[in-house]
């Protein structure tokens, strides 16, 4: 009675956690540097998983550089296996869409969840941490040279 919205939730945070992913992404330039917020691309409204990770694959690896740390693997497997069933995430949410015919080990699934959930947020952290350094540091260059520590050279 409740595995099938307990599926679609946890797909729908896998999707909302790859679009945060994403746009944590996009607000870091270059390594060392905040995207303007006026430059940041919003993450497009869809909800098709392979899309999503592609996208966090562009925005977000390449701004962290212990990214093989992470069980990325396992991540895409997951996708995968939401893709194959779920394309669009109305399989799990509607009837008569696919989902019903499922069949899951819940007890296995919790813990895969668990995994998942930590791996992504484990990247997302290290994304955000890095925005927050990177914001500090230019907060504290304008507090020592004066608003104007870019034209000083000072970063």
């Amino acid at each position: 009675m409740v595995g099938l919205p307990a599926i679609f939730l946890f797909r729908h945070y896998l999707e909302l956690m790859l679009k945060r992913i994403i746009l944590a992404g996009r607000f870091l330039a270059a390594p060392g540097a905040i995207a303007p917020r006026d430059q940041v691309k919003q993450v497009a409204k869809i909800h098709v998983l392979p899309k999503l990770w592609e996208s966090a694959l562009n925005d977000a690896k390449p701004k962290i550089a212990e990214w093989d740390n992470y069980d990325i693997a396992f991540i895409e497997a997951c996708i995968k296996e939401f893709d194959d069933v779920d394309k669009q995430g109305f399989a799990f949410r509607y009837e008569r869409q696919g989902g019903e015919f499922c069949e899951f080990d819940f007890g296995a699934l919790n813990d895969q969840l668990d995994h998942v959930r930590q791996v992504l947020e484990g990247i997302f952290t290290c994304l955000d941490v890095a925005y927050d350094q990177i914001k500090e540091y230019e907060e504290y260059l304008d507090w020592e040279y004066g608003q104007d520590a870019a034209e000083y050279g000072a970063y």
